[in-house]
């Protein structure tokens, strides 16, 4: 009872309800066999695909590209975690989706024959990497901006060294994947810088943990949050990194109980069922879960204005000890915990030593001017239109000049596609990097300002 259709404002694609659907009812039903999971990256479906297995157990990927803070992995470089070869089992099906007849009846009459007795083969999932995006999906995201504007939208920020990173480790996984004789068998391209890209944006846009033992936080029966994205680095995770569920993954986000559905499991299926009504061609959404507008620009290329879910990360020390910034700084008045140890530590490291009353005001001071430091690095590199912009593009009018791009929300809130988006969507980001830093340093100053007050 569901249809794909384009999201009006948006510019892309959705589910749509086709008929009126009342509560209760199933929207979607599919089979689990048709996911592709941790566990389909190590299935020996046929002779090409075992040893495709074999090779991605021998790959071996350098870790000079890890981030600040990392540590472990041996000298030879690290095995591929399991969202890795979720990505390159993808890559596979999409070499062979664009080497093989598109319809079915070109088959041959061996694989008919597995289809129909629902067998899994090489190429099995080549219908369904048809209809993924393509190459333009990799363009909305920071993975694929060009260094400079890289440097223009993100620097100052967490994520500009996590970008940076990400695209580290896509050239040195596509060096390791070309120095293997799997792999190198491939054209060029298969398995290139650009097809990592590609194969990276579009697991973790749309990645789904299915509530199913061994998939997916928990692994329980019945409803669960259905999107989650968590950064790559998890060696064997047990499906924590998520599945690519064929339809459900073109829902498109609704927060929270507004999405008015859940995930549910029957056995060897799967399912989505309405939590209240649907009207005939009403959107039908998922939630994606609580995700910061950092982690939804780089997966999604989009963000959410004034997140209630956003978080910033803050690095203290020699060591780079990171700890998570979040709205619960400001509304309850609280530091995460270790912060200030980490703080009174860096101090130390620096030879600031004194006695616990003097540690006490000094980590906080540390701490203040820190986040001060860094919310002003994190300074928009755009501002928002205002009333002396608007008056500019009036007086544009007048000259018959071309008007610029405006950023338009659309009825969900998100920063929907226009050229205005990358630039917007990264003023919004900052925006709200620079706010969780300023809570920080607000806190830390009140409760020096507090202290005082108790001596006096």
């Amino acid at each position: 009872c569901v249809r794909l259709g384009e999201t009006p404002g948006a510019g892309g694609v959705g589910v749509f309800a086709s008929r009126d659907v009342e509560r209760g009812e199933v929207l979607i039903s599919c089979p689990t066999r048709t996911v592709i999971s941790a566990a389909e990256t190590r299935l020996d479906l046929d002779e090409g695909m075992a040893a495709f297995v074999g090779a991605m157990d021998e790959i071996r990927v350098p870790r000079d590209c890890a981030p600040p803070g990392a540590s472990g992995g041996s000298p030879e470089g690290d095995p591929l975690d399991d969202s890795t070869r979720m990505q390159l089992v993808l890559l596979r099906e999409r070499h062979i989706a664009e080497t093989t007849p598109l319809l079915l009846g070109d088959e041959t009459d061996a694989r008919k024959r597995k289809r129909d007795e629902n067998a899994r083969f090489s190429g099995y999932w080549s219908p369904y990497v048809r209809a993924l995006p393509g190459d333009e999906l990799v363009a909305s995201l920071p993975l694929s901006w060009s260094e400079s504007d890289i440097h223009k939208r993100l620097e100052g920020t967490a994520l500009f060294a996590e970008v940076q990173t990400e695209r580290a480790k896509c050239a040195s996984l596509a060096a390791a994947l070309a120095a293997h004789k799997v792999f190198s068998a491939f054209p060029p391209d298969a398995f290139g810088v650009g097809r990592i890209k590609w194969a990276r944006a579009v697991f973790w846009s749309r990645a789904i943990a299915l509530p199913l033992a061994g998939w997916g936080r928990g692994g329980t029966h019945g409803s669960h949050d259905m999107k989650k994205k968590t950064s790559p680095g998890t060696k064997r995770s047990s499906g924590d990194d998520g599945a690519l569920t064929p339809l459900l993954d073109m829902c498109n986000h609704g927060p929270g109980i507004s999405a008015g559905t859940s995930l549910q499991t029957r056995g060897a299926s799967w399912r989505l069922v309405a939590t209240r009504r649907f009207v005939k061609d009403e959107e039908v959404r998922i939630d994606y879960g609580g995700k910061g507008n950092g982690e939804l620009l780089t997966r999604h290329g989009f963000v959410i204005p004034n997140n209630p879910f956003d978080t910033c990360l803050f690095r203290v020390g020699k060591e780079k000890k990171s700890f998570l910034l979040h709205r619960g700084v400001r509304e309850w008045r609280e530091f995460p915990p270790g912060l200030r140890d980490a703080a009174r530590n860096a101090l130390a490291d620096e030879g600031n030593d004194g006695d616990d009353d003097g540690k006490r005001r000094g980590e906080l001071s540390f701490l203040a001017a820190t986040a001060r430091r860094l919310a002003d690095a994190a300074a928009t590199t755009a501002a928002p239109r205002d009333d002396a912009s608007d008056a500019v593009a009036e007086e544009d009018e007048t000259k018959n000049i071309a008007p610029k791009s405006r950023f338009v929300p659309d009825a969900s809130g998100f920063a929907t596609s226009t050229p205005f988006l990358a630039e917007r969507a990264c003023v919004i980001y900052r925006e709200s990097q620079r706010s969780l830093l300023r809570d920080l340093g607000d806190l830390a100053a009140e409760t020096i300002e507090a202290d005082d007050d108790d001596e006096q």
